[in-house]
Formats: C-alpha cells, sequence, structure tokens
C-alpha cells in the first residue's frame, strides 16, 4: 500500500468498510435463512408422521390394509416426500409408497417421533409410533414427542422419507442472490467511491502533474481552478510559484544572454588579437630572422679574423647573446605556429636508432661539462610518428634533464608496450613537487630559477613538448620524486614495417673540409645578408659570386663566371620569382644538377612541403654558422663521391 497513488487509497478505503458489511450481512441473512428452511423441512416431516400416525390407528387395528394403502399414496404426492411406510408392531409392512427405503435406518422403537438422515444428508426420516388412544402432549415439550401416561399400546409405526434436495436447491438459489446482491452492493459502492475519489483525487492528481511539470522546466504549467475549498488555495498557491519561477527564469535567461553576449564579444576580440598577433609574427618572421640572420655571419666572419685574446672574448661573448636571442626568436615563433594551428604533422614510418644517436652526440658535451654520465640505450624499431616533431620533443627533454640534474647521470631509453613504444628519459636531478607537475608545461615557468637567468634556459621547452605531444596525438607521462629526479615518458605508435636487421653500431664519417677549394653561388636580396654570407664564406677560403636575384646570377654565368660548385639561395626574392624557380633555372642553364641550399625565414608547413618536394636542402633563419658549414661539406662531399672517377 505504500506504493499506491491518492485514488487508489481513498478507493480501498471506500470499499473496504463497505466489503465487509456487505459479506457480515449477506453471511448472516444466508446463514438464519439456512436455518429457517432446514426447520421448515424438519417440522413438515415432523408434523405428517404426526398426522398420519393416528390417522392410521384404524386402519391398523381393523387390519384394512386399502385404507392404510389409500392413506400412504395421498401422502406420496405432496412435496419433497420419497416415500411413506406403515408398519405392523411386528414390523411387518402392511403400506408403503414410494423406494426410498433401501438402506434406510431402521427407526428405534418407543413411544417419540424419531428424525434421522441418510444417504449424505439428502433424505430426512422421521417415524412415529402409532398407539391406541393416540393423544399427544403439546409441543412445547420439545423435539422427542412422547405419549402420555394415559396413551394406549403401540400397534404400529408411521415413516415418513423426505427429500433434501430441493432445500439444498433453495440453498443455493439463496446463496447466489447474497452473492449477486453483494456484488451489487459492492459495484455500486466502487462507482460511488470512484466518482468520490476522483472529486477528491482529480485535483491532487492535477497539481501532483503540474509540480512534474515544474521541476522538468516546463514553467509555463498552471493549474485550473476547479477543486473549491482548501484545495484550491493550493492550485492557486502553485499558479504562484510557477509564474515567480517563469519570471526568475526570464530574468536569468536574460542576464545570461547579456553575459553570454558580452562574453562572445570578449572572446573574438581575443580571437582577433591572437589571430592578429599570429599574422604579425608570420609576416614578420622572414623580417625578424634577416637581421639575426646576418648578425650571426658577421660574427662568424669575426671570429676567424680576430687574434687579439680579449678581443676574442668578446666576440665570445656577443655570440653567446646572439644565441641566446635565435633561441628565444625560435622559440616563440614555433609557440606562435601551434597556437594558431599553422603546424601541420607529417606522419611517416622511420627507425628510431638514428635520432636517438643524435639525441646522444648533440648532449654528450654538455653532459661533460656538468660531469654527469649521458647514457643513451638504442634500439631499432620502427615507429610512426612525424620524425623532426618527435626529435624536437626529445630534444626538449633531453636539455631540461641535463639543465636539472648536477649529479648522477641522464638515461635515454625505450621499452616496447604492446603496439606502441615508450621513449624515457630519465634524469637524476632535483625532482619535481607534485603541485608542481603541472605548472611546469607553462610558458615561461622554471623552477629553481627565480633571478630568471638565462643561462638556464628560458621556461618554454616543455610548453612546446606538450604541445607537440598533443598535436602528434602521443601520450606524455611524468613520475619525480623531489630530490630524487623524474622521468618523462612520451608513448608512440609502433609502424607495421619490419624491424631493420642491423644492429651495427653507427661510425662517425670524417667530413673532409671541401670548402676550400669551392665556389659558392649566393643569391640574397638583403644587402646585410649578403654581406654577412660573403665575409662568412670568403674565410672559409670559399670563392664567392654574389647575385642579388636569378637575372643577375644568370648574367654572371654568362659573363663567364666560375661556375659553381654549390648555390646557397634565398626563398623569398624580389621581381615574383622564388628560390626554387630561381635554383630551376639556374640549373637549365648550366645543364647539370648543382648542389642547392635554400634558405628562409618562413617556417610555414607550405615552405618545408615545397622545400622537400623540389630536393633542395632548407635551412631555416637564422642559420647557425656551423650548421651551414656542416651541411656545405655534406653536399660537395656528397657530390664528389658521385661523379665518376676519370
Amino acid at each position: 500500500m505504500r506504493d499506491w497513488g491518492i485514488q487508489r487509497r481513498i478507493l480501498f478505503l471506500a470499499l473496504a468498510p463497505t466489503l465487509t458489511v456487505a459479506v457480515l450481512m449477506a453471511t448472516y441473512f444466508t446463514g438464519s435463512r439456512f436455518g429457517d428452511q432446514e426447520q421448515a423441512l424438519n417440522n413438515r416431516g415432523i408434523a405428517m408422521v404426526r398426522h398420519l400416525a393416528p390417522a392410521s390407528e384404524y386402519g391398523l387395528f381393523s387390519g384394512n390394509r386399502e385404507v392404510l394403502q389409500r392413506m400412504v399414496a395421498a401422502a406420496q404426492k405432496e412435496a419433497d416426500v420419497r416415500a411413506v411406510l406403515i408398519t405392523d408392531a411386528g414390523g411387518q409392512v402392511l403400506a408403503r409408497s414410494g423406494s426410498a427405503f433401501d438402506g434406510l435406518p431402521v427407526p428405534a422403537a418407543g413411544l417419540g417421533i424419531t428424525t434421522t438422515t441418510a444417504q449424505d444428508g439428502l433424505l430426512l426420516v422421521f417415524s412415529a409410533p402409532v398407539l391406541t388412544s393416540y393423544v399427544m402432549l403439546e409441543d412445547y415439550y420439545g423435539a422427542e414427542q412422547i405419549a402420555s401416561s394415559s396413551g394406549g399400546q403401540t400397534v404400529g409405526r408411521v415413516t415418513v422419507v423426505l427429500s433434501r434436495e430441493g432445500l439444498l436447491l433453495h440453498k443455493r438459489r439463496l446463496l447466489m442472490d447474497g452473492l449477486l446482491i453483494t456484488m451489487l452492493g459492492l459495484i455500486g459502492g466502487g462507482m460511488l467511491a470512484l466518482r468520490m475519489s476522483r472529486d477528491v483525487t482529480k485535483p491532487l492528481l492535477d497539481l501532483a502533474d503540474a509540480v512534474k511539470r515544474l521541476g522538468e522546466g516546463q514553467l509555463a504549467t498552471r493549474v485550473d481552478l476547479r477543486a473549491g475549498g482548501e484545495l484550491q488555495l493550493l492550485e492557486e498557491g502553485i499558479n504562484r510559484m510557477a509564474q515567480a519561477l517563469q519570471s526568475v527564469q526570464a530574468d536569468l535567461e536574460r542576464r545570461v544572454r547579456e553575459v553570454t553576449a558580452e562574453l562572445r564579444e570578449k572572446k573574438d576580440e581575443a580571437e582577433h588579437a591572437n589571430r592578429a598577433k599570429t599574422h604579425f609574427l608570420a609576416v614578420a618572421s622572414h623580417d625578424l630572422r634577416q637581421p639575426m640572420h646576418a648578425l650571426g655571419l658577421f660574427i662568424a666572419a669575426l671570429r676567424n679574423r680576430v687574434q687579439s685574446s680579449e678581443t676574442r672574448r668578446l666576440v665570445d661573448q656577443i655570440e653567446v647573446s646572439v644565441s641566446a636571442m635565435e633561441d628565444l626568436l625560435d622559440t616563440l615563433l614555433d609557440i606562435s605556429k601551434l597556437d594558431a594551428g599553422m603546424l601541420m604533422p607529417q606522419y611517416e614510418d622511420f627507425d628510431v636508432h638514428a635520432l636517438l644517436e643524435r639525441i646522444g652526440r648533440d648532449f654528450a658535451g654538455a653532459a661533460h661539462e656538468k660531469g654527469i654520465r649521458l647514457r643513451v640505450r638504442n634500439i631499432h624499431a620502427q615507429v610512426r610518428s612525424d620524425p623532426m616533431l618527435l626529435e624536437r620533443i626529445l630534444l626538449n627533454l633531453v636539455s631540461n634533464a641535463v639543465h636539472y640534474t648536477n649529479h648522477g647521470g641522464v638515461l635515454v631509453g625505450c621499452r616496447r608496450r604492446g603496439d606502441k613504444l615508450r621513449i624515457e628519459v630519465w634524469d637524476s636531478g632535483i625532482g619535481i613537487a607534485d603541485d608542481q607537475q603541472q605548472t611546469i608545461f607553462q610558458e615561461f615557468y622554471q623552477i629553481a630559477n627565480p633571478e630568471r637567468d638565462r643561462k638556464k634556459g628560458l621556461g618554454l621547452g616543455l610548453a612546446i613538448v606538450e604541445r607537440l605531444v598533443r598535436l602528434l596525438r602521443h601520450q606524455l607521462r611524468l613520475r619525480s620524486v623531489v630530490g630524487k629526479g623524474s622521468v618523462f615518458s612520451i608513448e608512440v605508435p609502433l609502424s607495421g614495417g619490419a624491424t631493420p636487421a642491423q644492429t651495427h653500431k653507427a661510425q662517425e664519417v670524417l667530413l673532409v673540409d671541401a670548402l676550400a677549394r669551392a665556389t659558392v653561388l649566393v643569391i640574397e636580396d638583403d644587402v646585410l645578408v649578403m654581406a654577412g654570407m660573403l665575409s662568412l664564406l670568403e674565410s672559409w677560403g670559399c670563392h664567392v659570386i654574389a647575385a642579388r636575384n636569378c637575372d643577375e646570377a644568370c648574367l654572371k654565368l654568362a659573363a663567364g663566371a666560375r661556375p659553381p660548385d654549390i648555390v646557397v639561395c634565398d626563398y623569398r626574392l624580389p621581381d615574383g620569382m622564388g628560390g626554387i624557380e630561381t635554383l630551376q633555372r639556374l640549373q637549365a642553364q648550366l645543364g647539370r644538377v648543382v648542389p642547392s641550399i635554400l634558405v628562409s625565414g618562413d617556417t610555414t608547413p607550405a615552405v618545408f612541403e615545397e622545400a622537400r618536394a623540389s630536393g633542395y636542402q632548407l635551412l631555416h633563419k637564422p642559420v647557425r654558422p656551423a650548421r651551414l658549414r656542416a651541411l656545405l661539406n655534406h653536399l660537395l662531399t656528397q657530390r664528389d663521391g658521385e661523379q665518376p672517377k676519370s
């Protein structure tokens, strides 16, 4: 009943008493009626034997069986009479009617009227003695009638058998009538209770439904005022509450719209400012890199000309400052490109062996200077990623590990984990507290560098790592204990290709400095960059041919200039012809393939893709002199190795 609704509870409260009363009354009156019917049948049987006993006295006394037979035949015609029997004092049958005497109990001898049942209660047997001078006492002496002390001698016995089938049938009818009346009363009471319950529960159900819809946010819901009395007060209260909620919601929605519009406007302004910043950096990238590129070339050329140790020390300090400026510029531009979505990964399958070897070589000197060990446990494994971006991630992680490790060492290793290769960078440095393990990936955040010493880095390496990992859809993990060290790990998908079988160690290649006898054609429109390039290349012993554009270079070559061994060309040139077209035109004029290097201040992916498709080497400004010299030597040596021996 706890889960019943209001209507079911009211119906139960209305019908339960009605059903109880109806059943009790039907039971009582039906039982009373059954008793009356039983008593009436019993009285009738007694009355019949009481009437037949004195009436048969003459026939028994005189032995006139015909009279007795007529008497039993007449009695047989009465309703419910199954048989009538008259016997003499010795038990001899003198007259009988009917066939219900088989199996009947023998009436007990005596002066009174006896009543017995037979055949499982379907028959009632009444027996009375026939006395001479028969006189009976009044009925109030009880059911067992006895002869008076003045009665005569017993001359016979009258037996009447009555059937109870009619009585039982009548009982069944009474029972069905009682049940029918009870059901009708119950149905009538139920209909009345249902009508009354509807009058009570309908307003309550309407209120409950209204509250439910209000809870679902349908604040326009209202309740019809139909109940009257206290329920009407409740309906009015619900309507007032709904109206108040609707008013509050409308006010909140208005405020939300206003705040949303304001936030959208501010968001648009911020996005516009970010796009403007990114556009500015992208557009200004070339112009920002040009003077830095020229400055680096001048410093490298100056280093080869100074003899004084004091002057060389000043050049070294200038070179350190310029290197820091170049690093800062590169990092800021890289972050800007990542945030603007301008950098798209170029996935390919490659072996990490060469990548890890380069990292080991690049940081071996820095680790040796700090007196720590740097170990690279290499492995041959094919992975699928962007090799340049993955190398940038590992470079930053290893650089951080070396910077923050003052004793012990740094370990770079790999582990296969299912279909992934986990590359880990372990260090025994200062460690990172739990509350700082998310903050370290923010821009310009550094641990243990409150004085902002630029020798300890810029605080941008991990910010770039976090962006690159998210861009490549790899997974980066960090485990660290303060005072014991840290472990940065990145999981890279293994490719479907087979792992290379070669396990030999990479051998160092000693490049022969071929620049002393090389002719280098430099095509550059910026005067400062051209001057710096000329000074640097000439300090390396190169013969340099300078040209501002493709036409000037072609004219000088046509005028008898020495054919170049290698060409260094700016990517963006005046007069509408780019660096790639210039190189293609020069090679067509020379009639042979000349090793060529493109130099660009534009770091967008489109430039990289175009350069890779053309087959030319690409260097980004500002170019490190060591990097330029190594690439020139490599291309010249490669060219010499491909030339057939005479």
